[in-house]
């Protein structure tokens, strides 16, 4: 085996080097036990997300819009996928729009609980049928609306165990291939 000359003189370098106080200390020990002093207390476990559940309200007919979401657009998933979120309770309409507003269709959830939805997606134009589609949960769904295809996802979401684990209201992603 040939030993470079020159790792020869480096190494004698850093063979002289002063240690820090300190440095045999192992790495699972608190300084402040290293003085003599009691360690601090153990930090709490560690609390983790837990699933949040679509738990679907009945409303009366007359009961207002409650659904949110926004317009597709660029960067949800990515610099080239185009997506929009939409949050939406039974019988709420959610309109889809484009990142120029323009209305593109209607999404309705017309029935579901907590692993699938029914949803009727409504064209702009009169004469063109409703389709009802079905959504299971983390399944993605694909739909034609005027001749451009979408995908339609009821995804699994995660909250923190502190609050409330349940929602009236389903998360839906819907992405544009």
């Amino acid at each position: 085996m040939k030993f470079r000359s020159w790792l020869l003189p480096l190494s004698f370098a850093f063979a002289f080097l002063p240690v820090p106080v300190g440095c045999a200390i192992e790495a699972d020990q608190a300084p402040a036990a290293v003085a003599g002093k009691a360690a601090p207390p153990a930090a709490p476990p560690a609390q983790h997300a837990v699933r949040l559940r679509f738990v679907p309200v009945k409303k009366a007919a007359d009961a207002g819009n409650g659904a949110s979401g926004t317009t597709l657009h660029r960067g949800m998933f990515g610099p080239t996928n185009v997506a929009a979120m939409a949050h939406l309770g039974l019988g709420d309409t959610f309109p889809v729009r484009d990142e120029h507003e323009r209305h593109l269709f209607d999404l309705r959830l017309v029935d579901g609980n907590d692993q699938h939805l029914v949803l009727e997606v409504r064209t702009k134009e009169a004469k063109a049928p409703v389709q009802k589609i079905a959504v299971v949960r983390d399944q993605p769904t694909d739909v034609t609306v005027d001749g451009a295809q979408y995908e339609i996802t009821f995804p699994t979401a995660e909250v923190n165990p502190t609050d409330k684990d349940t929602t009236a209201q389903a998360m839906i992603i819907i992405a544009q291939r």
